[in-house]
């Protein structure tokens, strides 16, 4: 792995790291939203995107538009790594939060409107990323952040019947309790 992580370019690398964050797969518009700063353009990302592609480091499933792309879970975990050797997880992670906290938001937001459908099959292609980003909020006692997570997407977890909805709300509940922090939670 760091054979074919020494041969990408320093932009690449930059992407391929904070690509990490990501839990399953990803589009282009969330690796903007999370991973772009001064230092990547997010108008650049797309071609770097492909660039890590084509070199095998990221997986792309065309079958779904938009295109969905993947990091096998030990380059993840190395890209993880890499970001931890920098002190930089924090600042990824905190990213990759606020984006899939906006998101679920907006989503909850178009649950039982005529939007209803595209609104549950995005739950369902980013779950995996919800799922990241709750966790991250309770391991760092953003409890408002948390309740928030797990208020929006429990619209989505009660249609699918996941009992692992009950795990996000005892982890938010235990994030409140040491905090003090009071977790306001919607009852559906």
């Amino acid at each position: 792995v760091t054979w074919s992580y020494q041969l990408l370019t320093v932009d690449e690398r930059r992407l391929f790291d904070r690509l990490a964050v990501f839990a399953g797969s990803f589009d282009l518009a969330a690796a903007q939203v999370v991973c772009a700063d001064d230092d990547l353009d997010p108008d650049d990302l797309a071609d770097l995107l492909i660039a890590l592609v084509d070199k095998s480091v990221v997986t792309a499933d065309r079958t779904i538009t938009p295109t969905r792309y993947r990091l096998l879970e030990t380059l993840r975990q190395y890209g993880e790594e890499q970001l931890d050797n920098r002190d930089e997880i924090t600042q990824w992670r905190n990213r990759h939060l606020d984006h899939y906290a906006a998101l679920a938001r907006q989503l909850f937001g178009d649950v039982l409107t005529p939007a209803d459908q595209a609104a549950l099959a995005t739950f369902e292609l980013d779950w995996d990323n919800f799922r990241a980003a709750h966790q991250w909020a309770c391991t760092t006692d953003n409890v408002t952040v948390a309740g928030r997570l797990l208020n929006d997407a429990g619209a989505y977890s009660f249609n699918r019947n996941l009992a692992e909805h009950r795990t996000w709300t005892a982890n938010t509940l235990a994030a409140g309790e040491r905090t003090g922090i009071p977790v306001p939670l919607h009852t559906y």
